[in-house]
């Protein structure tokens, strides 16, 4: 599973890199296989608590940027970040523990 994770994970730097545009397949597949991957190596209460605390840093980063977009920058969040952004920030999420 490991292996098919880094090969989606060159995938998706190739794509970005040559084309600037990732495939949502692509990277809903490694939110899905790197969180299967994590939960099965620990338990179901490390998961959760560990899913919880990065998305709630998630949550605060995201809070911290829209802020600096709409005030400092002056344009709207979505123009700063797009979706395959939010989504790879989210395959971190689901995929790395905390401690």
């Amino acid at each position: 599973m490991i292996y098919f994770i880094l090969l989606a994970l060159l995938a998706i730097f190739y794509f970005d890199l040559k084309e600037r545009q990732v495939y949502l397949l692509l990277l809903l597949s490694v939110i899905f296989f790197g969180g299967v991957h994590f939960y099965k190596n620990s338990t179901i209460d490390f998961f959760v608590l560990s899913v919880g605390i990065n998305m709630i840093c998630l949550a605060f980063i995201g809070f911290v940027l829209w802020g600096y977009t709409r005030f400092k920058l002056r344009i709207s969040l979505l123009k700063a970040v797009g979706i395959g952004d939010v989504l790879f920030f989210i395959f971190m999420a689901v995929s790395f523990p905390t401690d």
